[in-house]
C-alpha cells in the first residue's frame, strides 16, 4: 500500500508540475502547448511501482515467516543489534544515497531549466506570428526543389 500511495503521489506531482511549467513557458518556447504527460510511461511507472512494492513485501514476508534467527535472538537480548545486521544497514545506506542523488539531480535539472527559460534570446518574441507550410506533391520531392 505504501508503494502505491507513493506512486500515486508521484504521478499527481509530475502532472501538477508539468502543467505549471507548461503554463509558464507557453509564451516563450515554441510548441510548448504540445508538451503533455505520456500515459504509456505513467503506466509503466505504475507497474514498476507495483512490482517494487510486491517484491519488498514478499521479501519481508519470507523473512518474517522464517522464524527467529540467531541475529534476531541476540538483538532481542539487548545486544543492540536490532536484528538487522549488515545487509539491512547496507540497504538503508544505499537507499539514502540513491535518494540524495535523485534530489540533487532534480535540483540541478530545475536550475538548468530555469536558466534556459530566463535566457535572453537576442530578439523580441512579443507580437510575432509564425507559420508552417507543408509542401506536398511530386514537384517538391527533393529539398532543393522545395527551397526554390
Amino acid at each position: 500500500m505504501l508503494a502505491l500511495i507513493g506512486g500515486a503521489l508521484g504521478f499527481v506531482l509530475a502532472w501538477g508540475v508539468g502543467e505549471a511549467l507548461n503554463e509558464q513557458i507557453r509564451a516563450t518556447i515554441p510548441r510548448a502547448d504540445e508538451i503533455e504527460l505520456d500515459y504509456r510511461i505513467a503506466g509503466a511507472c505504475f507497474l514498476a511501482t507495483l512490482a517494487a512494492g510486491l517484491l519488498a513485501g514478499i521479501g519481508l514476508a519470507l523473512r518474517a515467516s522464517a522464524g527467529p534467527t540467531l541475529t534476531g535472538l541476540i538483538g532481542a537480548r539487548g545486544n543492540g543489534g536490532g536484528g538487522r545486521g549488515l545487509p539491512g544497514a547496507a540497504l538503508v545506506a544505499t537507499e539514502i544515497a540513491l535518494a540524495l542523488t535523485l534530489l540533487i539531480g532534480g535540483g540541478l535539472l530545475l536550475r538548468s531549466f530555469r536558466a534556459v527559460v530566463d535566457r535572453d534570446l537576442g530578439f523580441k518574441t512579443e507580437h510575432v506570428a509564425t507559420g508552417e507550410v507543408a509542401l506536398i506533391g511530386a514537384e517538391y520531392d527533393s529539398p532543393d526543389r522545395s527551397a526554390s
